[in-house]
């Protein structure tokens, strides 16, 4: 759309968000209907906020006007992120699906804290994506089972604020990470979640060579089993469309996980929506970063 159309929608009033045409299970998931749609409200109002923010409205008007014969492919649309989150669960099928449990390992890598999302780039994404390849093969060269690690999940960018920081291990973590507890603006966390195939090497010794080279913050990598109270498909069905979950959601998430045993897992604890301006800085830095396909992070991928 021209800079002269969207005016002319912003002149006549036209930008409003209408009624979500793809509000059914089918589309959006069955899980919290009610919840996406009203995040895909919430988010289009966000974008269009600022009258002067082109990319933003932009967005908006993509989001609003997804149908089955345009698609938008915004993460942030219930429909196009349920139709990839479909996808990711086929692909984590074929990959994983005839594998011992015991083998996998659902790995989280936080990265260093940013106060500017601008530097959250295509090129920084790509670089982390290298470094962690390098990393399985330069532990292949001394170890053959390393040779056969596969993995597969997506980069997710959170909001942190001093509110969302409620414990000394969350202090520690972020602190190492490079976040100021005496700065009051929202920082940006990237980071990446991944099911990984580690074969026959344990997790304790996984986890340890990559903290050791790569990751050495405070609890910076988690490492985590699948869940002993689940069975095999559901628990990769869940981790599949969880690390492609795209929320708007402060959160309390940095100390949560699972080791396993249904007692010791901890939900993440979602609180308010992102402002509207922090909505309009994610949604923005995610399509620059090119929405889902840039984003995924599989074995061999770019």
């Amino acid at each position: 759309m021209t800079a002269d159309e969207i005016q002319s929608l912003m002149d006549e009033e036209q930008v409003k968000p209408k009624p979500y045409r793809f509000g059914t299970a089918e589309h959006v998931g069955g899980h919290a209907i009610q919840t996406k749609l009203n995040h895909r409200k919430y988010t289009i109002s966000a974008l269009w906020g600022d009258k002067s923010d082109r990319d933003a409205i932009t967005i908006g008007l993509e989001i609003e006007n997804c149908s089955g014969n345009k698609l938008c492919r915004s993460p942030f649309c219930p429909r196009c992120r349920y139709d990839q989150q479909q996808k990711a669960v086929d692909e984590v099928n074929t990959m994983f699906g005839t594998l011992q449990p015991s083998q996998l390992s659902f790995l989280t890598v936080l990265l260093p804290i940013t106060y500017r999302i601008e530097d959250v780039t295509l090129d920084y994404i790509k670089q982390v994506k290298k470094q962690f390849r390098n990393h399985m093969a330069t532990r292949a060269r001394h170890n053959p089972s390393y040779e056969n690690v596969r993995w597969y999940g997506a980069f997710e960018i959170d909001v942190k604020r001093v509110s969302d920081v409620p414990s000394f291990a969350t202090k520690k973590t972020l602190a190492d990470l490079g976040y100021d507890l005496d700065d009051k603006r929202p920082a940006f966390l990237p980071h990446f979640h991944v099911i990984v195939d580690r074969g026959d090497i344990s997790r304790d010794a996984f986890r340890a060579g990559l903290t050791e080279n790569l990751y050495p913050g405070h609890r910076q990598v988690r490492c985590q089993e699948l869940r002993s109270d689940k069975n095999y498909a559901d628990n990769l069905r869940d981790l599949a469309t969880y690390m492609l979950k795209f929320r708007i959601q402060h959160a309390d998430n940095i100390g949560t996980g699972y080791a396993g045993e249904k007692s010791e897992y901890k939900r993440t604890k979602y609180t308010a929506l992102y402002e509207t301006e922090l909505v309009r800085s994610v949604v923005k830095s995610v399509h620059r970063l090119g929405r889902f396909q840039s984003l995924i992070f599989r074995t061999g991928s770019m």
